[in-house]
């Protein structure tokens, strides 16, 4: 995942443990002088679909309005 490496480069990405209307959850992992920490990286998308980017334009939004939000 580049997005992740781009953000926090010491992390692993290990494996994908879900998604969701708005995402996708990874687990990851990073060792520091021997030992292994764990987490969960969230990396949330929004707008999260092209529905919602259509209702935005539609609503009188710019395409640099949408990207600022």
């Amino acid at each position: 995942m580049e997005e992740i490496k781009k953000v926090w480069p010491k992390w692993e990405i290990v494996e994908k443990l879900g998604e969701g209307g708005f995402g996708e959850v990874y687990k990851a992992k990073r060792e520091i002088l021997g030992e292994t920490t764990w987490s969960a990286i969230k990396i949330v998308h929004i707008p999260h679909s092209t529905s919602e980017i259509k209702e935005m334009k539609t609503s009188g939004l710019t395409e640099d309005s949408i990207k600022d939000y």
